[in-house]
């Protein structure tokens, strides 16, 4: 039954995977895609139902495992060469040849080293797959109509939409394996599986920019994997083993500590952190179904849940206070440079790399509290940045996306939803911590800046919005992305009171104390009982909720000329913008007028090529099926305050202030 589960949880997906890239057929990509994603969410809840289950090789076939390890990787390798061009490159191609050289001295000094364990499903692994299969699940949904528009819109050859697809849905199972293995080599190959596919959709349009970035992306995730195989010889010399189970619980984890602190380091690589950034900025200019896939659903997880799983090694060692600094240092580096940002991708790029800082800073800490922070963390803000992503995209102007996307972003700025609240729990997990402390005051009001102007602008948007349907396939992975933000919020600590403390206790299960303690525990004190931290967000909770409210009803009073709602706006005008600064870098006048000329042929209204569909014949039944209205705000009712532009700043910042004050106070108790 074991090995049954592990297969069906990485093994099917896998299968439909490799059928969507053989399909070329529109229909039948669209049956295998919702298939994929009813086998995405049932698996899930199948791991749920069994929740700890292992798979290990036996005693006398562990060189035969390892071997395969080595094989595996070694053959991820040769297709990352063939796909990347590393014979063209000496930066991918000398990490691939140093990656080589090390797979094979780990197979030639591993003969008779610990191998047995496989892979491992616990309540961690359980918790990741099924935040992985849930936003997997959606992502691929949403790519299936996006893709067809973008291709459209791109003038790309519609077969090239197969292969996108394929490695799209491929990355969920590839990441399924990559929470599950036990061995550090399989959890490589699964990580370099990523990889590929990665490369796939961001170089998917095939411009002189596109592959640019594929290769950048490439370059430092095989870094990452040559810092990992470092670690990984470092631990076969020491600890005599490459299962990360027994890494756990060895007896003298203070031996082992620098080859953990470069498994730290390959941790940062994967989760893009400062000053490793670069990898996961160039997916900018992809297609928003790469951006959802890379930032919500695998590589930037994949860092936070390998330090959450390696945290025990770390408790009241040198390691954890650097770490602890790195992490808060990214947390408030990125939020300052995504205040800095007015192309939407760009910020919530800085804000993924941000969210990632402060969970490996928490799961870093020798604090019980920090590390249940740090897991509740991850899954909150991979459930509401596949929403942010979603609904920004695609029919971004449409009235459900522009009230989702304000969902999104008010749930990462205050309660009841639990972003906020794991940032104000780190605070009493940093007092001991100084210079980490400092950084997380810094990153918290910054992070509330920008998510504040966000919205403000949002706001400022929001009778422009069409009332335009969302087809389907746009509208269900919005929902749904909505449905699981509020219910994660709304039910955050109950639910992770359930799931979360059996976590710590398996995973600390070398210190007794932790592992018998009870649930209560790990609960977040800060929130039991009436305290001003509650009041105060109470007040948040209350104020722009129903600003909101009293915005709708002068909207609903308005009356003036019908305006034609557009499709896409927002992700349309993030297109042209990355097509101009393509050309921008082209070296020829003829690319350049080239370029431009695609840029132009893709603002809504003007005509293009007889196999493109103009955004203003697409539009037409739209629009008059549903007028958009116009609005203006009645000069002489007291509801014309708030719809005022510099008020609107006004109120924002009172509450943002409101809420940093609240910040000092935490810090002073």
């Amino acid at each position: 039954m074991n090995g049954y589960l592990i297969g069906l949880l990485i093994g099917l997906p896998s299968v439909l995977a490799g059928f969507l890239l053989l399909n070329r057929n529109r229909s039948l990509q669209k049956t295998a895609v919702i298939l994929m994603a009813i086998v995405l969410l049932g698996s899930g809840g199948l791991a749920f139902s069994v929740r700890t289950t292992s798979v290990s090789m036996p005693a006398g076939l562990a060189d035969l495992g390892l071997s395969l390890s080595v094989v595996a990787n070694l053959a991820v390798l040769g297709v990352l060469a063939y796909l990347s061009g590393a014979w063209k490159n000496r930066w991918i191609g000398g990490l691939q040849a140093i990656q080589a050289g090390m797979l094979i001295w780990l197979a030639v000094s591993g003969r008779g080293v610990s191998q047995s364990g496989l892979f491992v499903l616990d309540h961690l692994a359980v918790l990741m797959l099924l935040l992985v299969n849930v936003t997997g699940a959606l992502a691929l949904l949403f790519a299936l109509k996006y893709m067809e528009r973008h291709e459209q819109r791109r003038g790309i050859d519609s077969k090239r939409s197969a292969l996108f697809i394929a490695a799209a849905a491929f990355m969920t199972p590839a990441m399924s394996g990559l929470l599950l293995a036990d061995h550090l080599l399989w959890l490589l190959f699964f990580w370099q599986s990523l990889i590929v596919a990665g490369f796939i959709l961001i170089s998917h349009d095939r411009t002189t920019l596109a592959l640019k970035n594929a290769r950048t992306f490439i370059g430092w995730q095989l870094f990452g994997g040559a810092v990992f195989l470092a670690g990984a010889i470092g631990l076969q010399s020491l600890a005599r083993s490459l299962t990360i189970s027994e890494l756990l619980v060895f007896s003298d984890a203070s031996l082992i500590l620098l080859p953990v602190a470069v498994l730290v380091t390959a941790c940062l690589v994967m989760a893009a952190q400062f000053p490793f950034q670069a990898g996961l900025l160039n997916c900018a200019a992809a297609p928003t179904p790469a951006a959802v896939m890379l930032q919500a659903v695998t590589l930037v997880n994949a860092g936070i849940y390998l330090m959450i799983r390696m945290s025990p090694l770390l408790m009241n060692t040198w390691l954890a206070k650097i770490v602890a600094v790195i992490g808060m240092f990214s947390f408030a580096a990125a939020a300052l440079l995504a205040l800095m940002q007015h192309d939407s991708k760009r910020i919530f790029i800085f804000s993924t790399i941000s969210c990632a800082g402060l969970a490996i800073a928490l799961a870093s800490l020798a604090n019980l509290q920090a590390i249940y922070a740090a897991v509740l963390l991850t899954l909150l803000h991979g459930a509401t940045k596949t929403l942010l992503l979603l609904a920004t995209s695609g029919n971004a102007s449409s009235f459900l996306s522009v009230r989702l996307a304000l969902l999104a972003a008010v749930s990462m700025l205050m309660p009841p939803f639990g972003i906020p609240l794991m940032q104000w729990t780190a605070l009493e997990a940093v007092t001991q911590n100084p210079v980490a402390l400092l950084l997380l005051v810094a990153g918290i009001v910054i992070s509330m800046l920008y998510w504040a102007r966000f919205i403000v602008k949002r706001l400022e948007t929001i009778g422009q919005a069409g009332t335009m349907r969302l087809e389907p396939l746009y509208a269900v992975p919005q929902i749904a992305a909505a449905a699981v933000v509020v219910l994660l919020g709304l039910f955050s600590v109950p639910f992770t009171n359930w799931l979360i403390a059996p976590v710590l206790r398996e995973n600390f299960r070398r210190f007794s104390d932790i592992a018998q303690a009870d649930a209560a525990s790990f609960l977040i004190r800060d929130w039991v009982g009436v305290n001003p931290l509650l009041l105060v967000a109470a007040l948040a909770g209350v104020v722009i909720p129903g600003w909101l409210v009293l915005r709708w009803l002068c909207l609903r009073q308005a009356a003036a000329p019908a305006v034609a709602p557009t499709v896409e706006s927002i992700g349309e005008v993030e297109e042209v913008t990355a097509i101009i600064e393509e050309a921008q870098e082209t070296e020829t006048d003829a690319e350049k007028t080239s370029l431009q000329d695609e840029a132009n042929s893709d603002v809504p209204g003007n005509e293009v090529s007889s196999n493109k569909v103009t955004d203003t014949e697409e539009l037409a039944p739209l629009a008059d099926e549903h007028p958009a209205v116009g609005f203006h705000f009645p000069t002489r009712t007291v509801l014309s305050i708030f719809p005022d532009a510099p008020k609107t700043h006004l109120y924002v910042t009172v509450i943002a202030g409101a809420l940093i004050i609240l910040m000092f106070e935490v810090v002073i108790r």
